[in-house]
């Protein structure tokens, strides 16, 4: 692992670039200015980037609010996210995981996600010994708390009914609190024995989808992100370089003020090897 102290170090081995946004990108709010520099260096390179997302919500809808937050369009090809991957999947039923699950869905997020989803021809349910299957795309919107959702969760597990993760990330930052996020939900339910399907980082197909968007491959592709178990996983998973952003996303309150070799971080990394280590997203 190379400790960076600048993505212009070792950008021009790349021709393509998949960014995280949450914490590395933005915290919730409008974007950070180092990272908004580091777009603006890599676009005057002629370098193509995908915004990788877990967010539960299709790619239209966060690539239209990206742009409140500073993030204009002409500084990325191209926004995809788990949120859109799981959407198409609902649509396609490709698999036979997919095509066993039937149509009437229990819905359990925000009600803000549910606008990605509400087009489907699915039924959807209020009452869980009704639905076919479960849809998960967030908490709730007070973060209530994984001890909220045991009861619910032990009662689809007795059905059981299968669940789709549309975001498998556990935790986020936002506003520099720390929130609980889908693939919580569902770790616990798979401890449970439930069977859940993932849709997002750090499964490789969504690595290759975002590769594909851009005509690259892994031997020229950089993944930038927070996540070790999502970002950085799912790179090593698909044979990329990777570099994590260690200080302004989730684990930025674990992390000491300077990084001087890999040692200092090997209690938060381990078995994650990402090819670099930043900071935060600059040039």
């Amino acid at each position: 692992m190379k400790i960076l102290s600048s993505l212009a170090d070792v950008a021009h081995n790349y021709s393509g670039f998949l960014i995280d946004l949450w914490g590395v990108m933005h915290g919730g709010a409008h974007a950070f200015p180092h990272a908004l520099a580091a777009l603006q260096h890599l676009r005057a390179h002629n370098k193509k980037i995908v915004l990788l997302s877990n967010a539960p919500r299709r790619a239209a809808i966060v690539a239209h609010s990206l742009t409140p937050k500073g993030i204009s369009t002409d500084l990325y090809d191209a926004v995809l996210t788990s949120g859109e991957v799981t959407y198409q999947a609902l649509v396609n039923r490709e698999d036979a995981w997919m095509k066993k699950i039937g149509n009437a869905c229990y819905f359990l997020g925000e009600e803000y996600h549910f606008g990605s989803y509400h087009d489907l021809s699915l039924t959807f349910v209020d009452d869980i010994q009704t639905a076919t299957f479960v849809l998960v795309t967030g908490s709730y919107d007070q973060n209530p708390g994984l001890n909220v959702f045991i009861p619910l969760l032990k009662e689809m597990a007795a059905r059981p009914l299968p669940m789709i993760c549309a975001n498998p990330d556990k935790v986020v930052i936002h506003h520099g609190e720390e929130l609980m996020c889908p693939g919580t939900i569902a770790d616990a339910y798979e401890k449970m024995g439930g069977d859940v399907k993932y849709f997002g980082k750090p499964d490789p197909a969504i690595f290759s989808h975002a590769m594909t968007l851009i005509g690259t491959a892994p031997h020229n592709t950089l993944m930038i992100g927070d996540g070790l178990a999502t970002d950085i996983a799912g790179a090593m998973a698909s044979g990329m370089h990777s570099v994590w952003i260690s200080h302004t996303g989730i684990f930025a309150n674990q992390v000491p003020d300077v990084i001087s070799t890999a040692t200092d971080v090997a209690h938060i990394l381990g078995n994650a090897q990402p090819t670099y280590v930043l900071q935060r997203l600059c040039v």
